[in-house]
């Protein structure tokens, strides 16, 4: 799983070398476009591509926690929103996974990042 650093919607959504989103897009609720679930990853032609499937969270006052609907519900909307694709240009032909994984920190949270330092209060 991986956090992205602005939370946009979208089906497709690419990045610069910079880490900066190209096009426009207004950021979302951290809920529903904050956090993906890494389905595929790949680097073509000097950018890295990764299919993910977004997780929509909400607060579990049982357990406390905060969980994908999908664990207890199946419902349509879900599964029609809820795949993206993210393409992270490199900025040349040629990549390394050291490159990628330092282009995939520009636009997801690093493991040692916590989430709490980027959503709205």
């Amino acid at each position: 799983m991986l956090t992205l650093r602005q939370f946009y919607p979208g089906a497709h959504l690419r990045f610069n070398s910079s880490g900066k989103l190209v096009g426009k897009a207004e950021p979302g609720s951290w809920t529903t476009d904050g956090m993906v679930r890494v389905e595929k990853i790949s680097l073509v032609n000097g950018a890295v591509h990764i299919h993910e499937q977004r997780l929509f969270l909400f607060y579990d006052k049982d357990t406390k926690q905060m969980r994908d609907i999908r664990a207890i519900e199946k419902a349509t909307w879900v599964r029609d929103h809820s795949t993206v694709e993210i393409e992270i240009d490199a900025g040349q032909e040629q990549l390394e996974m050291a490159g990628a994984a330092q282009l995939l920190n520009l636009v997801f949270l690093s493991p040692d990042e916590k989430l709490l330092d980027i959503v709205p209060e």
